[in-house]
């Protein structure tokens, strides 16, 4: 059996998190060792690592985010809202590859897998893996690798001094800088989590990317906590709203809540940290937790109200919900474009932050919840795509067969 090291991106949320969770509880499963290493710090990432040691040999970090000149960064959420501010941060980051180039390459020598698995957007990972002329698998966490050229990115000019730089120190350790969008694209495996008919007629779907469906866990992923199920109302339908672990505008939340005040549904919140100061925004008859396990609620629900994650948008698709995307940040706008240049095969509707008013919510609510309408018609359709598919055994099966060659 092959030795597999997973590599984190430096996001800690859940979107970036759960599919290489997944796919190292089959690898494991599959009888292959897995070492996994965050490109974070152990406190940042202390909420993932009771999930990681059930099935990983060694977990290692490659750098500590509360080092001195760390902290000035602030609230790294804040920062995900403001281009120029994480323009400064990404700045700093890249600054630091040498080092994080040294550190991984240690690792690697200690691990010795026979492949490494990263995000397309650790390029240290990328780096390190050629210096010690190990296989490299770039799996997608998200789906900017089918970004079309046509769409035009909103960070795209802004980080462009960025870019610049990191593709001439890439260039600088022998790597071929090979971008798409921000993804750094493996001359072995290129492996994304979601199906054609979900991607949609606007991604751009190159030859060597492996469209494997969701990534899903070979039984419970080990962070699971109590719902109460028993508190749905019977028969009414279920709007979920959920921005992901890292995006909580309590001011879009509480439009939301005026656009649903005449609507006889089932509201269920998703509000991670903040949950408990949310209780004011909504009626009492509101269901309102810290967690909310997604993919089973998605299954009972008739609407999403979503930032528009590619993790969040594939679970919804998969289980056949209409969505409404309200972008926040980065890739969530491709999701949200990719949404819309369906047209009339579009499974939901996406509204940005200057076109958010009560009127346009409600409006776009009440369309995505005729039961008999063009957009639940339209997930219903895409649904049947993932029909039999689990991502997270396939992407285990390519990166062992991958090992092997």
């Amino acid at each position: 059996m092959s030795t597999v090291l997973i590599c984190s991106s430096a996001a800690a949320s859940m979107g970036d998190i759960n599919p290489l969770t997944n796919v190292g509880q089959w690898l494991k499963q599959s009888g292959h060792e897995v070492d996994w290493l965050f490109f974070g710090s152990e406190t940042g990432n202390v909420n993932h690592h009771a999930r990681v040691s059930a099935f990983a040999r060694s977990i290692s970090y490659v750098t500590d985010f509360s080092d001195e000149e760390w902290t000035d960064i602030g609230d790294i959420s804040s920062l995900f809202r403001d281009l120029v501010a994480f323009g400064k941060f990404f700045y700093k980051y890249i600054a630091l590859t040498p080092p994080m180039v040294e550190r991984t390459r240690s690792i690697l020598q200690t691990v010795q897998p026979d492949v490494v698995v990263c995000p397309g957007n650790n390029w240290v990972g990328r780096i390190a893996a050629h210096l010690e002329a190990i296989k490299f698998a770039a799996i997608g966490t998200g789906l900017r690798i089918l970004e079309p050229p046509s769409y035009e990115s909103p960070e795209r000019t802004t980080f462009a001094p960025q870019m610049k730089w990191l593709k001439e120190i890439i260039k600088g350790y022998g790597v071929d800088p090979d971008f798409r969008s921000d993804e750094l694209v493996s001359p072995w495996l290129n492996i994304v989590f979601t199906t054609r008919e979900a991607a949609g007629r606007g991604a751009t779907i190159g030859d060597d990317c492996q469209l494997v469906g969701p990534s899903l866990p070979p039984s419970l992923r080990g962070d699971e906590l109590e719902f109460p199920w028993e508190q749905l109302r019977s028969g009414a339908p279920i709007v979920y709203i959920s921005f992901g672990s890292i995006f909580v505008d309590r001011s879009v939340f509480k439009l939301v809540a005026q656009a649903l005040s005449d609507e006889d549904v089932q509201v269920v919140v998703n509000g991670g940290i903040h949950a408990a100061e949310m209780a004011a925004d909504w009626p009492p008859e509101t269901i309102i937790r810290a967690y909310v396990p997604q993919p089973e609620l998605l299954k009972r629900a008739s609407v999403f109200v979503t930032h528009g994650g590619a993790n969040s948008v594939t679970e919804a698709l998969m289980c056949g919900v209409p969505m409404l995307i309200l972008p926040q940040w980065l890739d969530q706008f491709l999701q949200a474009h990719l949404i819309e240049a369906e047209g009339e095969m579009a499974a939901g509707i996406a509204l940005r932050e200057q076109a958010l008013s009560v009127q346009a919510l409600r409006s776009a609510l009440r369309a995505l919840l005729a039961p008999d309408g063009s957009y639940a018609s339209n997930a219903r359709r895409i649904s049947r795509s993932f029909r039999d598919l689990n991502g997270g055994r396939k992407a285990a099966e390519l990166i062992a067969e991958l090992a092997r060659s």
